[in-house]
């Protein structure tokens, strides 16, 4: 089996400028999250290792997920590396932890998320518009990973999200 990387963006949160860390998650964000979780079980998606970002924002996403997906509070590893300290950063974390996983799914934040998209995906991913909204699952295939994790060593499966609005209770699927 390939090793996958899956890089899910937190839920929509509330903006509160004077505490960016502990911003919570708007009811939005929790329905997409909710939904997120449903396609990943539905589809069979189940990550070997879960990461999050200690942010309250992305650890409310990761448990929400993981929730749905029947995976333990506890399994969820929180890691501050993954609160805007940057591609190099990241990259680090997923060498870390590629060697012992096949699927692991990082929780955490754009501009880091979208940055590092391109980057694994090389000058394809430059030339594509890849944004990730809140609660976006990109799945990324690592196949070329033998030489590490140097720009364009990844090939994209997939980026799902969903939007939510009140209005609308079942969502609208993207």
């Amino acid at each position: 089996m390939n090793k996958e990387l899956w890089l899910l963006r937190h839920g929509k949160a509330w903006a509160d400028a004077d505490n960016d860390f502990a911003r919570g998650l708007e009811r939005q964000g929790q329905e997409e999250n909710r939904l997120i979780g449903e396609w990943m079980l539905k589809e069979g998606l189940m990550p070997d290792r879960v990461i999050s970002s200690p942010a309250n924002r992305a650890i409310s996403t990761a448990v929400m997920v993981c929730d749905v997906l029947g995976i333990g509070q506890d399994s969820i590893v929180q890691d501050g590396r993954l609160y805007f300290q940057g591609i190099g950063i990241l990259k680090q974390v997923v060498s870390e932890n590629l060697r012992s996983f096949e699927q692991l799914m990082l929780v955490g934040h754009n501009p880091d998320f979208e940055d590092l998209l391109a980057d694994l995906l090389g000058a394809n991913g430059h030339h594509l518009s890849l944004s990730m909204p809140t609660s976006a699952l990109a799945r990324i295939d690592l196949q070329r990973l033998d030489f590490g994790l140097d720009a364009g060593c990844g090939d994209l499966i997939g980026l799902t999200y969903f939007s939510w609005h009140p209005k609308d209770a079942n969502g609208i699927y993207l």
